[in-house]
């Protein structure tokens, strides 16, 4: 979105409760707890007419008035000795003492332009008032409140030219505008957003000045402030106090007031729990009514009508609280996003730090959380670094930022470092009111794109004479790398109206790398995108009339069929990049109506893909070095291995040195002779290309003419090529012929050569053998061979490779109710379970497995019985392997212990 910073995005859930605030994050740790003392109530249902639901509150210095407004006035129903709820007015003006000066309405036709003045600010600068109504998701400006009384500005609806709607809060996500304040000092306006997360919005009206929306149709600049690290729960009332230069959000749930400086960090936490009230909702600072220095006036709504719809018990307190001078702000933390990446990509942790002292020098140092593995940072003391951990798990870093004068602020970011390849599952709601659109195709708007609405029209907008609709659905921020292969998706939808009647719908793809936003009022702004190949029928069920409170349905029934296929055709676009947007065409026949963003509760993309796989270069060995005479041919025994991606491997001999011509008997062959033309010491280069990766090995062949040196060979075997971390293999090396005290060296592959890792001696002979053992105490595949060094009488001999292969795995559970072992491979190399032995110990029943390769990261669940097996699911065909306890053991093929459980 144009011009949208943001301090923090993420939510958090707030587990601190308001005592607790001083030992909390992000600056807190300077915030003073501060009780209240309470200087008088007035009641406002006993107004004429009364007003039992209070919401907003603000005031006016020239008037010396506070203004009350009433956003649930007209749902209250009164008994029939008392007047009824709405009398024709939802806003009261008050001396500080509570008398009621006079009144008026928002609602001055059947809808008017507010039935829910829900917060109210005044800028007495221009005299301006500002009202939010957080079903209409709106805030509207009144341009001559401080000019003439309420009846005559607010009755005739004297709005800001142009603006007569309002301007949408949702665009920028606040979909829960209930408070609303002024910043004398710099011009702006402060949102709260409520019960959709505990933030607050500072909104600059941008270059012309005017508080007029966000782009289209408005250059405001909006800045979102997380506020859930403090505790913040339910906060429905923000104001500015112009003396103290701080921000007040008052929060019923945590019954507190919170003061904060203009960038969110805590400064005092004023406790109004001795006040008594039910449902403390706006706050706003004046002069006392005693005229002993000012106070804070709340409007508290009492019982909530929905529950009781015939209370009338709305007040508004007057409180005082000594708050100790201002000397520094502390500084307000922000680690970045959370984010999901697999090990294999570099980890970027942008952070940041703001403070409202502008000449404080901030200081920062990144520190691991929790996360299972061990973690380097590049850069730990700048505000942006990168990251490497060791191993997949998940990981909480912490930002901590330090000012000059020793106050701290942190922040925290949740990063899940994954497996390439692995399988993940994604919720991804729409984030903007900008995201989702309907566009009238027939009647006299044809072609209107509209953004503004809190629902989402499908097939039809409805009326009595239904309109077609084409509506388009935006996600964006789409955690999907190119080369990913999407697994399942839909659309979650919540019910907004009940609908009957049969519908059909096509739902396609919008065919772009990265989808753009809804533009409010362009014409054909989804028609004319272009549409992917794919497509999917959906034919919804009956859709029931939401239940209030508790809204409409969220099930089977408003999810769409599965939508991988129009994914995998965006995702596998050319230009297609992960966090990029996607968006989703619906047109058909019939009705269905769903919550927007600009309503409660968006639609939200249920993703599940998997990323691709990692490709590893090829492995390569060209083999020992060769002794020959010339005229003869020498064998070049290769070995190539690799991870099959992305394609089959080619390979190629060639000469790299050597004094004369050679003859290769087939350059292309992993294992081929080569027939050099005169003596001298050659060197042969074996390459290998994955058809995106190669890897190169030399060897060398030494031609030399009849007699010399005799020659030796070097062969060597392992008692085992896949073994479990920790336990040992032994290598043994036959060298022929052999001299007393001849050296065999253990080596081992390092990258595109090789180290020694042990050294034995022989005893001459015909054949003689050394021995070496290796263990590893991680899971890899290890490659070794063996040297045996030339000597005055016998040449240089290395023998053939050997890979051996040590494996991780874990027995997760044993279910003895469905007859099943549930076993995961936690290494880094994929084990082949032929051979391998599931025992019950208690009982000694047992069963060898059957071929089958468990990869890196995979698990698989060993059923006893019969069925047909996958790749997550082997029946064993065997029967009633588990009692109700027991230890299971798994054994591989040479009779090692893999691991056990009891169970």
């Amino acid at each position: 979105m144009r011009n949208h910073k943001k301090v923090s995005i993420r939510k958090r859930v707030a587990l601190v409760t308001a005592s607790a605030l001083a030992l909390s994050t992000g600056g807190a740790a300077w915030a003073a707890n501060v009780n209240s003392t309470t200087v008088r109530f007035t009641d406002t249902s006993v107004w004429t007419p009364p007003s039992p639901d209070p919401s907003g509150i603000t005031y006016i210095p020239s008037k010396d008035q506070i203004v009350v407004s009433d956003a649930e006035v007209d749902e209250i129903v009164l008994g029939p000795t008392e007047p009824g709820g709405y009398q024709g007015k939802n806003i009261w003006s008050m001396t500080r003492t509570g008398t009621v000066v006079e009144s008026s309405t928002t609602k001055t036709t059947a809808t008017g332009w507010s039935i829910e003045p829900t917060g109210l600010a005044f800028n007495p600068a221009t005299g301006s008032m500002f009202v939010t109504d957080d079903d209409k998701k709106s805030v509207f400006e009144i341009t001559n409140a401080a000019s003439t009384g309420l009846s005559g500005t607010i009755a005739t609806t004297r709005l800001r030219a142009g603006l007569t709607s309002g301007f949408k809060t949702s665009t920028f996500g606040n979909t829960d505008p209930e408070g609303v304040a002024f910043d004398t000092k710099r011009n702006e306006l402060l949102l709260i957003n409520g019960q959709t997360g505990a933030r607050f919005y500072r909104l600059n009206p941008g270059v012309d000045g005017i508080f007029n929306g966000v782009a289209p149709g408005g250059d405001d600049i909006p800045t979102e402030v997380d506020l859930t690290r403090y505790g913040v729960i339910d906060p429905e009332g923000i104001a500015y106090d112009s003396v103290r230069d701080t921000i007040l959000v008052s929060s019923d749930g945590s019954q507190a007031i919170f003061e904060l400086d203009r960038y969110g960090a805590l400064l005092n936490t004023i406790s109004i729990a001795q006040m008594g009230a039910q449902n403390a909702a706006d706050v706003v600072m004046a002069p006392s009514s005693d005229g002993n220095g000012r106070s804070y006036y709340l409007v508290d709504r009492g019982l909530d009508n929905n529950s009781h719809p015939g209370e009338n018990d709305g007040k508004v307190f007057e409180v005082r609280a000594s708050l100790a001078p201002i000397t520094n702000f502390p500084p307000v933390a922000s680690a970045g996003v959370d984010q999901v990446v697999d090990i294999t990509e570099t980890l970027t942790l942008t952070g940041g730090g703001l403070d409202s002292d502008a000449a404080d020098v901030l200081t920062y140092q990144w520190s691991k959380v929790s996360g299972p593995g061990t973690v380097t940072f590049s850069a730990p003391t700048a505000a942006t670094t990168t990251a490497t951990v060791s191993q997949t798990g998940d990981y909480v870093f912490r930002l901590t930022v330090r000012d000059p004068k020793g106050a701290v602020g942190t922040d925290d970011a949740t990063v899940k470092v994954l497996t390439p390849g692995a399988a993940r599952d994604v919720a991804l709601p729409v984030v903007s009111g900008l995201d989702d659109a309907h566009e009238i195709l027939v009647g006299s708007a044809t072609g209107f794109t509209d953004v503004a609405s809190a629902d989402i029209e499908l097939g039809n907008d409805g009326p009595s004479t239904p309109e077609d609709v084409k509506t388009g659905i935006r996600f964006s921020g789409i955690p999907v790398p190119k080369g990913s292969t999407i697994e399942s998706a839909y659309i979650q939808f919540k019910v907004d109206e009940g609908s009957s009647g049969t519908a059909s719908f096509t739902i396609a793809g919008e065919a772009a790398d990265n989808a753009a936003q809804y533009v409010n009022g362009k014409n054909f702004n989804i028609t004319t995108r272009p549409a992917t190949t794919a497509k999917v029928a959906w034919s919804p069920p009956t859709w029931t009339a939401p239940a209030q409170p508790n809204g409409g349905e969220a099930g089977p029934g408003q999810a769409t069929p599965d939508l991988k296929a129009i994914i995998q055709e965006i995702v596998d676009r050319p230009g297609w990049q992960k966090n990029n947007a996607l968006a989703f065409m619906f047109a058909g026949t019939g009705r269905r109506t769903a919550e927007a963003k600009d309503g409660l509760t968006p639609p939200v993309l249920m993703l599940k893909f998997k990323t691709p796989a990692t490709n590893t270069a090829p492995l390569v060995d060209a083999g020992p070095t060769r002794n020959i005479d010339v005229g003869q041919s020498a064998l070049l025994d290769g070995t190539v291995s690799d991870d099959g991606k992305p394609g089959p491997v080619s390979v190629q001999w060639s000469k790299v040195s050597g004094p004369g011509d050679v003859v290769f008997a087939n350059a292309a062959a992993v294992d081929t002779t080569v027939s050099p033309s005169v003596t001298g010491d050659y060197v042969f280069q074996l390459t290998a290309n994955d058809g995106q990766l190669s890897t190169s090995d030399t060897t060398q062949v030494r031609v030399k003419a009849a007699g010399g040196k005799k020659k030796t060979t070097l062969s060597a075997t392992t008692s085992a090529t896949v073994l479990r971390t920790g336990t040992t293999a032994t290598i043994t090396g036959t060298v022929q012929p052999a001299e007393d005290g001849q050296v065999i060296k253990l080596q081992q592959r390092k990258g595109t050569g090789w180290v020694d890792k042990a050294t034995a001696k022989v005893t001459s002979g015909t054949v003689s053998a050394a021995r070496f053992t290796v263990s590893s105490k991680t899971s890899r595949a290890v490659q070794y061979r063996l040297v045996s060094p030339a000597t005055t009488t016998l040449d240089e001999a290395v023998s053939n490779t050997l890979s051996v292969s040590f494996y991780l795995t874990d027995l997760l559970r044993v279910n003895y109710e469905s007859d099943v072992v549930k076993v995961k491979n936690t290494g880094a190399v994929p084990v082949d379970l032929d051979g391998w032995v599931l025992k019950n110990k208690k009982n000694g029943k047992s069963v060898r497995l059957p071929a089958f390769t468990l990869k890196p990261g995979a698990v698989i669940r060993l059923h006893s019985g019969v069925g047909k097996s996958s790749a997550r699911h082997l029946y064993l065909a065997t029967k009633d392997m588990w009692g109700k306890r027991g230890k299971a053991v798994l054994k591989d093929r040479i009779g090692t212990s893999a691991d056990s459980l009891r169970y």
